[in-house]
């Protein structure tokens, strides 16, 4: 019997000693252990690392009660170090991940919404004469920039009387010669009460102010005050919403009558148009010389009018939108 009671086979003299076997003529007893360990790699999703087993076998020498100390035996008997192979997709794994994706872009779209909407709103002033009251805006322009900035954060104001000089929006316009205008500035402030009750109690990302007149100022000879005039209404919008960062975009007059003869500073008009545009900072202009060729509003063919077709008035919405939003992202 052993140590713990279990009972010890003895072979017989001619054959060699097995596991687990004691030795009489040395008068040793040993204790053979034999160990498996299966070999894993860490564990993270259903990436496994597998191996066979490596079996060591390990012979311990008891000493006996002579003082005979044998020396420990170790062997490996089989098996080989782990090798890496990488796990095939799980398709319930790419799924979570996709919807993890999904999840992460909705929040980062909305909280990108959310800041946007906080810095303020987008306003945009469109007047002028004619050509102005004719476009309307929720043909083209607006829903071009909702598209861009979203529609909870655009404020469109639109005011526009046809046949309007200048002078009816500039209140320091000057008379260069015997002219005795009855009204100044009176539509400006029509304007602006309606862009004051429109931005009340909202903050402001941006303000971009459209004009789209000087028919009526061709036809005066009024080219000598007309820049003075433009960039005039322009520091009144300015000053008055307490802003020195508002975008201007121009609409030029179009190819109506390009030799003069019913609106003497015609092409004058459309010089200084262009050059105030060119030299202001926040400045941009549009052309019109392609719309007014066609239908127009009321089903009559037009040719190179002194109006725009029902098509050219949603392109010229088009264009005011793109120049403005052009401005607002320079900045």
């Amino acid at each position: 019997m052993d140590h713990r009671g279990y009972p010890i086979t003895v072979p017989p003299r001619n054959q060699p000693a097995r596991d687990k076997v004691t030795n009489p003529r040395e008068n040793t007893t040993r204790l053979l252990f034999e160990t498996r360990f299966e070999q894993t790699g860490l564990i993270q999703q259903e990436d496994r690392v597998r191996s066979d087993a490596i079996r060591i076998k390990t012979s311990i020498a008891v000493p006996s009660l002579d003082g005979v100390q044998p020396t420990p035996r170790i062997a490996v008997k089989s098996g080989s170090l782990p090798e890496y192979k990488p796990a095939p997709l799980n398709p319930k794994n790419t799924m979570i991940q996709s919807l993890r994706l999904i999840a992460i872009t909705f929040f980062v779209c909305h909280f990108s919404t959310a800041i946007q909407a906080d810095t303020g709103k987008h306003l945009f002033i469109l007047s002028g004469q004619s050509n102005m009251a004719g476009l309307k805006p929720a043909e083209s322009f607006t829903p071009a920039v909702e598209s861009k900035f979203g529609g909870e954060n655009v404020i469109v104001v639109h005011d526009a009387l046809g046949g309007q000089p200048i002078r009816r929006w500039h209140k320091q316009w000057k008379a260069t010669k015997d002219q005795n205008p009855k009204t100044i500035g009176d539509l400006y402030d029509r304007l602006m009460k309606k862009v004051n009750a429109a931005r009340k109690e909202h903050d402001l990302a941006s303000v971009t102010f459209i004009w789209m007149q000087g028919e009526r100022d061709a036809r005066e000879q009024n080219t000598a005050v007309y820049a003075a005039s433009l960039t005039g209404i322009y520091d009144q919008v300015s000053q008055d919403l307490k802003r020195d960062d508002v975008n201007f975009v121009i609409g030029r007059l179009s190819d109506f009558d390009m030799r003069n003869k019913k609106y003497k500073d015609w092409t004058k008009i459309r010089d200084v148009q262009v050059n105030v545009a060119q030299k202001h900072p926040r400045g941009a202009w549009v052309n019109t010389d392609d719309l007014n060729d066609g239908v127009n509003r009321k089903g009559k063919p037009i040719n190179n009018d002194l109006h725009y077709t029902a098509e050219g008035y949603k392109i010229l919405g088009q264009r005011f939108a793109e120049a403005a939003i052009t401005l607002i992202e320079k900045q």
